[in-house]
């Protein structure tokens, strides 16, 4: 979310790069269209291991700078550790940690649907990371790696800019 604005519903995104006959395949996406007032929003996703992806976001903006939330729902219990999060649900372990060019906590609440055109989200949780409040950058980058282990991780891989991937 960018500024606490939804996405544009008739925004379509593009496939820009993509991969799947290497080590580790990966697709970036263009999603410019899809967000107002920005120069370009590139995101990224690479599978690292057969148990860990990579989703990278890169968020240019075009004269007024405004705050990046990324997140995500679950329905999981929630570990909050300042750049991680261990999510646990019957039995099993789900682990994220962030990387930024900007200081990264994780955050939680409720995930309520805001606008008239969102799903319900009855039961579910939101956790987020908030970036950019009061920076005014105008370049924000973000890096989430999710997987059962977060063993083993290349600082290099996971803050590469995406035109290098």
């Amino acid at each position: 979310v960018i500024g606490d604005d939804i996405q544009n519903p008739v925004g379509e995104g593009k496939i820009i790069n993509f991969e799947d006959q290497v080590n580790q395949p990966f697709g970036v996406f263009d999603l410019s269209p899809t967000y107002k007032q920005v120069k370009k929003v590139h995101r990224g996703f690479k599978l690292l291991s057969h148990n860990q992806i990579l989703i990278r976001d890169e968020v240019e903006f075009d004269g007024t700078s405004n705050a990046v939330r990324w997140g995500m729902m679950t329905d999981a219990n929630i570990e909050l550790q300042d750049d991680k999060v261990l999510l646990t649900k019957n039995g099993k372990k789900f682990l994220l940690q962030a990387y930024s060019n900007q200081p990264v906590t994780f955050q939680v609440k409720e995930a309520k649907a805001y606008h008239k055109e969102a799903k319900d989200n009855s039961g579910k949780r939101l956790i987020y990371v908030m970036l950019n409040e009061g920076r005014n950058q105008e370049t924000v980058e973000l890096s989430i790696v999710m997987g059962d282990n977060l063993n083993g991780l290349s600082e290099v891989i996971i803050n590469s800019k995406l035109a290098m991937w």
